[in-house]
């Protein structure tokens, strides 16, 4: 028995958008790296809203998390 294993990666669709991904089903939301929303996101779901006040992330510490902008998508795992 192993204490620490490898991500358990599935594969899903967000978006529209295939990719592979770690899912989380506690999580409200999901984050991805800029240069991943540029190339796979941004030409088939839009731009990206900017309305700060609407959405406040925090930390298990507390502390704000700081992020560029969202969008309000499907994600598909499994069908």
């Amino acid at each position: 028995m192993h204490m620490v294993s490898g991500t358990p990666m599935v594969q899903a669709k967000l978006g529209g958008v295939d990719m592979l991904c770690v899912v989380d089903s506690g999580s409200m939301v999901s984050f991805v790296i800029k240069n991943f929303y540029r190339m796979k996101l941004q030409p088939t779901c839009g731009h990206l809203k900017r309305q700060k006040q609407i959405i406040i992330l925090h930390a298990a510490n507390r502390l704000e998390i700081p992020y560029v902008g969202y969008l309000d998508l499907v994600i598909e795992v499994m069908g």
